[in-house]
């Protein structure tokens, strides 16, 4: 069942009546950026009107089912909340036999499970997308939908298509895609109810930043919802070398270079590991890296200050390099490198933009070293979150950069290496079993980062758009993480390798572990990669 904002008081008070009991409510969420901000603007709602509530991080739907199984049953739960995931499965299989339990979804991704959306005891909570679903196709051309703005859903103008047919995506598509942020949905509950606070308005747009940083929606959603922001708020936009000092509200929006933590690293390091810059340059190639060093060179930055901390830059060369920078993104064709950023004052310094903070906490809950885990980093991620000084995020910041180091020159040794196959012009596909380069990149995200810089470096080096398939070892496991990355951010265009990941896992008769509520991410026993990748090419007559 669709809950939108209509409805979005009367399930506010049913928590709140059932809350009266001492009973508490459940969230499951999922360890990213923007499912850690919808539990933290819930949770504000929650502890302002004394509602108990506990929370369990879970990433995977193995997972889930088993914590599911183990909390559900020992505690006195009257409401769950899936935050980020679940949208996808069955629910009425997880919940079993229990009763007299509510249950809430905000997920982001699409499609929903045809049987959640028909369960009226299942609450697929969002604010934008539509009023009601009818199963039959003749109803559905007559039911009332909700105006809907293709820039929210990620849509040009001319790929845009009728209400009825991004209905029947949002439900029956083989393919995946992404909606509304989630910390945005839970920001539209909170405004709803009249329990809006300033800073979940920071929150969330740290949860849609994250979505942009993550390939989830393009930069015309984006700017949407940074919009939405703007007008709630009544903020000005400042211009590119307007001086931040000069704000004396809490928070602002300023148009910014979207180079990879800029105000954090040196001016020289952030260009030459921004992917965008990267890819399209080719630095990979003695050419790129000559074009690279002519950009810095005609911008009149001397290489000294250009590899000093941005920080300590004179304010004359900083103003120097963002106009200039702003003409040759457009020379370069470098795409939406400037874009209104979100930013928050943090005692006197308003050094952290929203764009930064999401790039910490990121780096944070995906933190592979061996003495963490990923519950632990979850946590990590939330106290980040939630903190009230900048002096945190340095640890973010710093593992960020080590990072993206890791991924450009990851990329380039296997482009150099001409580990990028052409499978029969259907895909790219490439493996990493060198055991010094895939321990970087054995966890789900990393390694989507990694396919989906090797699939724009690939589609610019050969003049051609092919989506990639990308195979990290884990060595300790014996098991290969395979991603799937199928196009530049589109609607239209979904991600179709969940759905072929596992046709071709059944057609084999193996099994194969999802690492990830992304059906596109998955992990296969090392011994079978060579016949699971025949398999594979067979499966793939289209995409």
């Amino acid at each position: 069942m669709i809950i939108n904002g209509t409805s979005f008081e009367e399930l506010y008070n049913g928590l709140r009546n059932r809350g009266k009991d001492k009973k508490t409510i459940q969230l499951y969420v999922s360890p990213t950026v923007d499912a850690i901000v919808c539990y933290k603007i819930l949770s504000m709602m929650f502890e302002k009107d004394g509602l108990l509530h506990s929370a369990v991080p879970v990433n995977n739907y193995e997972t889930l089912s088993r914590v599911f199984k183990e909390t559900i049953g020992h505690t006195d739960v009257h409401t769950v909340f899936f935050i980020d995931c679940a949208g996808s499965i069955d629910v009425s299989e997880l919940l079993g036999d229990i009763e007299n339990i509510f249950v809430y979804i905000i997920d982001s991704h699409r499609p929903f499970n045809k049987l959640n959306v028909t369960n009226t005891n299942i609450g697929l909570i969002t604010s934008n997308e539509y009023q009601q679903f009818i199963e039959q196709e003749t109803q559905l051309e007559k039911s009332d939908l909700l105006e809907v703005d293709d820039d929210l859903i990620g849509l040009n103008k001319s790929q845009s298509f009728n209400n009825c047919e991004y209905i029947r995506k949002m439900v029956d598509s083989d393919g995946e895609f992404y909606s509304e942020s989630v910390g945005r949905v839970a920001l539209a509950i909170a405004k709803k109810l009249n329990k809006v606070e300033n800073d979940m308005y920071w929150y969330a747009a740290i949860g849609v930043c994250d979505q942009y940083i993550s390939l989830k929606i393009n930069a015309k959603t984006y700017v949407h919802a940074i919009q939405y922001f703007i007008d709630n708020l009544q903020l000005e936009t400042l211009e590119i070398t307007d001086l931040l000092q000069t704000v004396k509200t809490p928070m602002c929006v300023k148009m910014d270079c979207q180079l990879m933590l800029l105000r954090h690293w040196t001016l020289y390091d952030s260009l030459f590991h921004t992917r965008e810059i990267a890819s399209k340059l080719g630095i990979w190639t003695s050419r790129g890296k000559e074009k690279f060093d002519v950009l810095i060179a005609d911008m009149g930055i001397p290489l000294s200050q250009a590899q000093q901390s941005y920080k300590t830059m004179s304010l004359e060369m900083k103003n120097k390099f963002l106009l200039k920078m702003e003409g040759y993104s457009k020379f370069y064709h470098f795409e939406n490198l400037f874009l209104p950023s979100f930013f928050k004052k943090f005692g006197m310094d308003y050094s952290i933009s929203a764009f930064d903070a999401a790039h910490a906490i990121g780096s944070i809950i995906t933190n592979d070293e061996p003495d963490q885990n990923w519950q632990q980093q979850f946590w990590e991620g939330f106290k980040l979150l939630s903190s009230t000084t900048a002096e945190p995020y340095d640890f973010g910041f710093a593992k960020c950069i080590e990072s993206n180091k890791n991924l450009v020159e990851t990329g380039i040794i296997l482009l150099l290496s001409g580990s990028c196959f052409n499978e029969a012009n259907k895909y790219r596909f490439c493996s990493v079993s060198d055991a010094l380069l895939s321990i970087r990149f054995k966890t789900p995200y990393k390694a989507l980062q990694l396919a989906q810089f090797l699939a724009e470096a690939s589609s610019r080096r050969y003049k051609k758009w092919l989506p990639f398939i990308l195979a990290v070892l884990d060595a300790e496991k014996k098991t290969f993480v395979i991603v799937g990355y199928s196009s530049p951010i589109s609607v239209k265009t979904l991600n179709y390798f969940g759905a072929k990941f596992t046709q071709t896992a059944q057609n084999m008769k193996i099994s194969i572990l999802q690492k990830s509520f992304d059906s596109f991410v998955t992990e296969i026993h090392r011994e079978n990669l060579v016949k699971y990748k025949k398999a594979l090419h067979k499966c793939f007559t289209s995409i």
